[in-house]
């Protein structure tokens, strides 16, 4: 639990001068407050708020326990098997569904720690690993998006190219659920960790906003695409992510610091784990910065192949003997009238003002003029109308 009167106690010793200004620790207890929050002791209600948060996050690191997982790819894989390579090409297509869908990056942490977990428990073939993503990603659009936005199998096969049927990706669905034991829901992912420490920041740091967490989320999705980072414990990914954006953004103050240290002691994060999973963090965003050819590509999609045999094939039902129905233009000017002739030879005008159709029959000819505007025709006598 975070010591709420010795931060206090020393933020009221003395003032964070870092960033050209001196604001006290009991000031920056106010912020954060709204008015429904605001009583006649702000200290107490931040306390209260803080514990709170606390709670929740050991919560989340209990779960996060029972959802432990260790992913150990290989770097050379087989031809048949799945490496580190496979497993970051199947996240890079994952993260391009969501941004085809337009999905909460949620959905991507969720859909990411599904295959994650699924992989590192079965071996998957390299055949099966777009059907799996597919179906992670699935699995993770039920949680976290409304119903009514929620991809169809049939989208998510076609956005595949049919590599596979939409019964497939509902059996791998399945296959997901049984393997890990339907424990998916709450998921202790990075991201998570995240959203809880920026509240614990946001009660007594003024100069953290919402762009702050904007720019982690972004850090999170980018170190989420590469294996070597995925093997490190959320919580400790989550509090390196937080220091390494706090020291780019020149946020880090004593406030800050204390914060951090007693987040760390929550979650059981050893100052050797963080310190390498810092080190590991910093190395992949220099790559990823300065070697954009080696951005992992998405799975590989099947080709369309045409089959003329489909094309060239003759109809059913064969070559029609009847006659093709002619197109005019139609215009109200030239109008013509049809003349019909009956079986005495007598002419019957009919004018086609009240036919308002863009094509006329020519077997109309062959037709005799019955009563109430109907025709027959001659050789079969069948009533046409």
């Amino acid at each position: 639990m975070v010591d709420l009167e010795h931060i206090n106690s020393e933020g009221n010793e003395e003032k964070s001068t870092e960033n050209g200004f001196e604001v006290e620790v009991n000031e920056r207890c106010t912020l954060g407050q709204g008015p429904e929050n605001m009583t006649d002791s702000p200290s107490n209600s931040t306390t209260f708020q803080m514990q709170k948060l606390l709670v929740e996050l050991q919560r989340l690191r209990t779960c996060q326990e029972k959802q432990a997982f260790y992913l150990n790819l290989p770097l050379n894989a087989p031809e048949d098997c799945i490496g580190v390579c496979e497993r970051d090409s199947a996240v890079t297509t994952i993260k391009s569904m969501q941004r085809f869908y337009n999905f909460n990056c949620d959905t991507l942490s969720d859909a990411v720690n599904i295959l994650d977990r699924f992989i590192s428990k079965v071996k998957v073939k390299r055949k099966y690993l777009t059907c799996v993503a597919a179906a992670s990603f699935f699995l993770s659009t039920k949680m976290n998006e409304e119903s009514e936005h929620h991809p169809s199998a049939s989208d998510l096969a076609s956005l595949h190219r049919l590599a596979w049927k939409p019964s497939d990706l509902k059996r791998m669905e399945k296959i997901i659920l049984d393997k890990l034991d339907w424990n998916l829901f709450p998921s202790a992912t990075c991201l998570s960790f995240i959203k809880i420490i920026y509240k614990v920041l946001l009660l007594l740091a003024s100069n953290i906003n919402a762009k702050f967490l904007k720019k982690m989320i972004d850090r999170s999705e980018l170190y989420m695409n590469y294996a070597r980072i995925s093997h490190f414990k959320a919580c400790t990914l989550a509090i390196s992510i937080v220091h390494q954006c706090l020291k780019e953004s020149n946020l880090h103050t004593v406030i800050t610091n204390h914060l951090l240290l007693n987040i760390q002691s929550a979650c059981y994060v050893t100052d050797s784990e963080l310190f390498e999973c810092e080190s590991a963090i910093s190395n992949q965003l220099d790559q990823y910065n300065n070697n954009p050819a080696l951005y992992p590509r998405c799975l590989p999609m099947p080709k369309i192949v045409p089959r003329p045999n489909l094309i060239k094939r003759p109809s059913f039902y064969g070559n029609s003997d009847l006659p093709t129905i002619q197109e005019v233009s139609w215009n109200n000017e030239l109008r013509e009238e049809m003349v019909l002739y009956d079986n005495q030879d007598e002419i019957v005008t009919r004018t086609s003002s009240g036919n308002k159709s863009n094509s006329y029959c020519q077997i109309l000819s062959q037709c005799s003029i019955l009563q109430h505007g109907h025709f027959l025709y001659k050789t079969c006598n069948f009533p046409v109308f």
